[in-house]
């Protein structure tokens, strides 16, 4: 995912290390041990998230390759039969086979 994205994880990450390494000093500031542990849970499914995308991000990537090589198959399939029709018949008989040119 973008970088501000796993930039944040990891700057949680040592957040909770920290917290973690300094237990008795953060409890008696307010920061419960629970806290850290849903800290480190959040951060935790955040980078499953992350990777998930990623690999959506990647089977996308195929997927839109495969189209735009078929959208280009397509549209030369489809010049060489209006080709086809344009050479064969006058241009009045061109919308009886689904073709709107005018030239």
């Amino acid at each position: 995912m973008s970088k501000t994205y796993l930039n944040q994880v990891e700057k949680t990450k040592m957040l909770v290390n920290g917290l973690s390494d300094n237990q008795t000093l953060v409890r008696n500031v307010g920061i419960s041990d629970e806290q850290v542990a849903e800290l480190s849970q959040i951060a935790a499914e955040a980078e499953v998230l992350n990777k998930a995308v990623d690999d959506l991000r990647a089977a996308l990537s195929v997927k839109t390759r495969e189209a735009n090589r078929k959208l280009v198959e397509l549209r030369e399939k489809t010049l060489a039969a209006k080709r086809v029709i344009k050479r064969c018949y006058e241009p009045e008989r061109w919308q009886n086979f689904g073709i709107l040119d005018k030239r």
